[in-house]
């Protein structure tokens, strides 16, 4: 038996190229709405032969500030990340995915090779491995794994902070607070600030926002956080029985659902 361990739009991807593979994971995830994936060669077939929708988006990008190291410091990521370095736009589908529920809902703790333990006892041959890694005891080794949170401060207004579709801060007076992007909403805006849970302050940073715009009171503000928003570390090795793939099973935050589609592409004609 195959399986895919995961459930997240990796998961769906790679269950398409491999529909006979079973997939575990500990609950079903969650995606937005709709999707952007990058415009490519490899997106745009992916979306034809397997039967998505999609809409062509040219996303509008706003830059503050030219301080480009900062950013990236700020954000733990290298100089030349995708997308918007020095773009004013970029191409994107617009698709919508649903994800379906796991055939089996466990947590894998352990793997060794050509069997793995969860609640229960599983053997297999090939596994695509697409979940976290911290959890789990791959041959006795642990993988280090670094996590960083990313929190959204929701900005409900009517008010034009900024027109385009998403803005990146370079400048040091948004850095000061590690605030490094925001997107337009519905609602009004929505900004991503990479720091500690321990050290927000919800008010503090609404203030600072509306005095960088000078912008009058807004209608509200709500907080959420993802503890695991940034992911860096120790990237497994790919083996004959284990395929990792995407950005939390390969501790990369750089790879993105187009690199993930472009990869099995390439690994499926590579055995045609």
């Amino acid at each position: 038996m195959n399986y895919i361990i995961g459930s997240g739009l990796t998961a769906l991807i790679a269950k398409h190229f491999h529909p006979e593979y079973k997939t575990i994971a500990p609950e079903q995830s969650t995606l937005p709405e709709l999707f952007y994936l990058w415009d490519t060669e490899y997106t745009r077939k992916f979306c034809d032969e397997f039967n998505y929708e999609y809409k062509e988006k040219e996303v509008s990008i706003k830059t503050f500030g030219e301080n480009v190291n900062a950013y990236n410091s700020v954000t733990h990521k290298p100089i030349g990340n995708k997308p918007c370095e020095g773009k004013k736009y970029f191409k994107s589908l617009e698709v919508k995915f649903e994800l379906p529920q796991p055939d089996i809902i466990d947590t894998i703790r352990r793997v060794e090779s050509k069997v793995m333990w969860g609640r229960e006892q599983y053997n297999y041959d090939k596994l695509i491995w697409t979940a976290h890694l911290d959890k789990t005891n791959f041959n006795d080794k642990k993988y280090l794994v670094n996590y960083y949170p990313i929190s959204y401060l929701n900005i409900y207004t009517k008010q034009y902070l900024f027109d385009e579709d998403f803005a990146y801060f370079h400048d040091s007076e948004m850095l000061e607070r590690e605030i490094y992007r925001a997107s337009r909403q519905p609602y009004g805006y929505c900004f991503e600030i990479a720091r500690l849970m321990s050290n927000l302050a919800k008010t503090a940073d609404t203030f600072h926002i509306r005095k960088f715009f000078n912008a009058d009171k807004f209608i509200k503000t709500k907080l959420a956080v993802n503890p695991r928003g940034f992911v860096s570390g120790e990237s497994p090795i790919n083996t004959d029985e284990i395929m990792f793939a995407g950005r939390y099973a390969e501790c990369n935050h750089e790879i993105k659902a187009s690199d993930v589609i472009e990869r099995f592409y390439k690994e499926r004609d590579k055995n045609v």
